[in-house]
């Protein structure tokens, strides 16, 4: 809620509107509330457990028949069925959704386990979309499956290129300082001088860790050889986790891993020379790869859905197949070759973010369509 949707609830606060916000407990409500936000908390377990959801439905009926709002927006799968539900039991007169990728349960391949989480994941969403006035969709992709496959009427469906955008004025090219990025270049073992290739993302292997690592080793036949970054947690719980003792063993020269949380991405993303998100997951579009974009980066990502969004191939970065470390390789070493590439590169993803992701634009489009709120365009 913070960290994506803070530039959509301070437009709102601007217009004069009411806003509360329920998450979960956790350490981001002051901040939401430093926005003149309301916030109430709401346990919302992560993955389906029955009993916690029945809890969180009625804990959300709680608060809309407290608050009696005009406008429910729910965002992501559990609170698009639960908090729909809740909605329409308390008299919401409008009730519209923000689905945000499709996540893990549509991935292409999988066993049988897979196939029967998509099947419920899909009652789930066909079950809110009906309990919801529209739902909004970051990429075409995800509207134009769910349109197909019957889980929501077309008249219900908007397609969006994201739904977050990016603050273009705080991702910016120049906007630290080089003693910033020096010290941070020293406190991560970065050569002043060397090519630095950074991922930032979950450790699951959907997300392509395994494609990422593997291009690194590629790498070691290269004349100059970048640092190849990867920055993010692993996630233990998410089905597909990778493993520490993966990454452990392929520890290299050229393969730095901060498995830390990091608030200070911003400063991560500038201090690196090419991003890259080989992800085959089912992503909405990546906020990472919106924040490259602003920040005049070339980008290499996978023509995946979401990951497409963002990337004109030739233009400000490359298209790879998912799964192909090759390809992968490939395309950044285009890049590594060539600074005047990447200079080239950088300034079409600036130019492309300010032209058609900015946060102003994207929220506005976000309020006008979604909510039913005049455009100011």
């Amino acid at each position: 809620m913070w960290h994506f949707f803070r530039g959509l609830i301070s437009a709102l606060l601007a217009r004069g509107i009411k806003v509360l916000t329920i998450t979960p407990p956790g350490s981001y409500a002051a901040a939401l509330q430093g926005l003149g936000a309301t916030h109430v908390a709401v346990s919302m377990p992560r993955f389906v457990n029955p009993v916690n959801d029945v809890a969180m439905c009625f804990a959300l009926l709680r608060v809309f028949r407290q608050e009696a709002p005009d406008v429910v927006c729910n965002i992501t799968v559990k609170p698009i069925v639960y908090g729909s539900l809740a909605a329409r039991l308390a008299g919401v007169p409008y009730v519209v959704g923000m689905v945000e990728g499709l996540g893990y349960g549509f991935l292409e391949e999988g066993g049988r386990k897979e196939r029967m989480l998509r099947a419920v994941v899909t009652g789930m969403y066909r079950l809110g979309c009906r309990l919801s006035d529209r739902i909004g969709f970051a990429n075409p992709d995800d509207c134009n499956q769910f349109v197909r496959s019957g889980v929501i009427p077309r008249r219900k469906a908007l397609a969006f290129r994201s739904m977050v955008g990016v603050d273009v004025k705080c991702f910016s090219p120049g906007a630290l300082s080089l003693d910033v990025l020096d010290h941070l270049r020293s406190e991560l073992g970065i050569p002043p001088t060397r090519c630095v290739v950074a991922m930032v993302t979950r450790v699951v292997w959907s997300k392509g860790v395994k494609e990422f690592v593997e291009a690194s080793e590629e790498a070691a036949g290269w004349d100059t050889p970048p640092l190849f970054l990867l920055v993010g947690p692993l996630d233990p719980d998410a089905p597909d986790s990778v493993s520490e003792a993966y990454l452990r063993e392929r520890a290299s020269s050229r393969l730095v891993w901060v498995q830390t949380f990091r608030a200070d991405l911003k400063e991560i993303l500038s201090v690196a020379d090419i991003v890259t998100l080989p992800s085959y997951y089912r992503e909405g579009v990546p906020r990472v790869l919106l924040e490259a974009l602003a920040l005049g980066k070339p980008i290499v990502t996978t023509d995946n859905v979401g990951c497409r969004e963002v990337v004109e191939n030739g233009r400000n970065g490359f298209l790879v197949p998912i799964h192909n470390s090759r390809a992968l390789a490939e395309g950044i070493r285009s890049l590594v070759e060539s600074k005047q590439l990447r200079e080239a590169f950088g300034r079409h993803s600036r130019f492309k973010a300010e032209a058609e992701f900015s946060e102003t634009i994207v929220v506005d489009g976000v309020m006008s369509r979604l909510l039913g709120l005049p455009s100011r365009a």
